[in-house]
């Protein structure tokens, strides 16, 4: 293993610069070289899909787990294929066979003790997972309609499913790199692409080493920048805010952040972000206002258009025909289409200039 370090060390490292040296667990490459055995390539880390709860305290583990020793399952991400065997408020006493202690720590070599995320990560993309738990039975009803607790209040079950593949809720470089900008408002797709230490804030890496994702196309969308207007006036967040939600419903990615916003049929459009300084933006939707405002921002900054445009089909292509855009500022409030100065509909772009078909 040190000949395989030092070889890595001197064969990568250019000879004017310092060299240095890491150290890589066996268990690590042999892991790595297995994944490669089966798949073909480095699949990662599997995705757990759940969470739990330690149960060190006599008390709550009384009231959940009797007098058996496990953690408490407090999340399960819907999609994943946990769901479909797992439930809140199990109690999972055993993984593949090893016992969970109280603090969720499974026996380790000898006598020594580990973290039960080490034993996850020993699994393969397609691996079969065994977990012991204890749930608890759903009270019977009497005929009266009165709900009875059983006697026995809890029995265990033996749960397998599939391990699945981890996708990052950050990805390191997105392969569309979408954004929208409305009211000068610039928001992004996160990416550790562009989450440096120079355009984001503490708490916002924070967030994101930590952070699970709950829906499968789950993004975190940030307000990048804020193009200077007389509509945004006075709102100064940090760079790289996470936006929370948009008229108290949470924003799930980018695309539903779009969708939410081009239906907006209110008078303002309120956008909660993560940030000391600033929490609250809202712009005014009033007679087109905001709309007006991205025009006019498109225009003087050279942004073709408030999002990407979709690919145009190419001369002789087949399919059915596209249905034609009206850019949002001159649209009529309650969906309909207003097509100032009598210029017919189509593809629209800066300025509200139609873009010209190739």
């Amino acid at each position: 293993m040190r000949r395989f370090s030092n070889a890595l060390n001197h064969s990568l490292i250019p000879p004017s610069l310092p060299s240095s040296s890491y150290i890589i667990p066996v268990e690590v490459v042999h892991h790595f070289l297995e994944d490669f055995r089966r798949h073909g390539q480095d699949m990662g880390a599997c995705l757990q899909g759940f969470e739990l709860q330690d149960l060190t305290n006599t008390a709550l583990r009384e009231s959940v787990a009797g007098n058996h020793t496990g953690c408490l399952v407090i999340d399960v991400a819907g999609w994943t294929n946990a769901a479909e065997h797992l439930e809140k408020d199990d109690v999972v006493l055993s993984i593949d066979g090893q016992k969970l202690q109280n603090d969720k720590t499974i026996p380790f070599k000898d006598s020594d003790y580990i973290n039960f995320e080490f034993l996850m990560s020993y699994h393969f993309v397609g691996d079969m997972i065994k977990m012991e738990v204890l749930r608890r039975d759903a009270p019977r009803e009497e005929e009266e309609g009165a709900a009875l607790q059983p006697l026995d209040t809890f029995h265990t079950r033996n749960l397998t499913w599939e391990m699945q593949k981890r996708h990052p809720i950050l990805p390191s470089r997105p392969q569309n790199q979408g954004f929208l900008m409305v009211g000068g408002l610039l928001f992004l797709p996160l990416s550790w692409e562009i989450l440096d230490p120079d355009r984001s804030t503490r708490a916002l890496r924070s967030f994101c080493e930590c952070v699970r994702r709950v829906y499968a196309d789950e993004e975190v969308v940030v307000l990048s920048e804020i193009f200077p207007h007389a509509i945004n006036d006075g709102y100064l967040p940090p760079r790289l805010s996470r936006v929370l939600s948009f008229n108290d419903e949470p924003v799930r990615n980018l695309t539903h952040l779009t969708k939410m916003i081009e239906d907006c049929q209110g008078d303002w459009m309120r956008f909660k972000v993560d940030s000391n300084l600033q929490q609250t933006i809202v712009l005014d939707a009033r007679e087109n206002a905001v709309w007006n405002a991205t025009r006019e921002i498109c225009q003087v900054y050279s942004v073709p258009y408030y999002k990407p445009l979709p690919p145009m089909r190419k001369e002789g292509e087949e399919g059915v025909e596209e249905e034609q855009e009206v850019p949002p500022w001159l649209r009529k409030r309650g969906g309909g289409a207003g097509m100032g100065s009598g210029e017919g509909g189509g593809r629209w772009w800066l300025g509200g200039k139609k873009r010209a078909e190739k």
